[in-house]
């Protein structure tokens, strides 16, 4: 409920772009998979655009249409990946073959081993 409530007290302002630095890491899986619904349906009703940081890969690709994904030291941007999948998202598109192309794609690119094309 405390990720609801920061989030409505920052889209108060009506920001054009929304700032998220982890906002899931602590919550426990279930909780986490109901915010980040929450999130998309925002994102879908108010056309904000979201910047959002975080380490889950999974959770990027599900969240996101762009991913940008950095080095290690210097943090620089190594590559961008455009997100295509289907609209509006639900769960049942982890288990989609494209999904999970994207996810291990780009866990390739943080391991420093080149993907096959994404």
């Amino acid at each position: 409920m405390k990720q609801r409530v920061a989030i409505a007290r920052a889209l108060a302002n009506q920001p054009k772009v929304l700032l998220l630095d982890e906002p899931f890491g602590a919550l426990d899986v279930q909780t986490k998979e109901t915010m980040q619904q929450f999130l998309l349906d925002l994102w879908q009703r108010t056309g904000v655009s979201i910047l959002m940081i975080t380490h889950d890969v999974g959770e990027a690709v599900f969240l996101a249409q762009r991913i940008y994904v950095m080095t290690a030291r210097p943090g620089t941007i190594q590559q961008e990946v455009s997100i295509n999948l289907p609209e509006p998202r639900d769960y049942a598109i982890k288990r989609q073959q494209q999904f999970r192309h994207y996810q291990d794609s780009i866990t390739d690119l943080l391991r420093g081993t080149v993907p096959l094309g994404i």
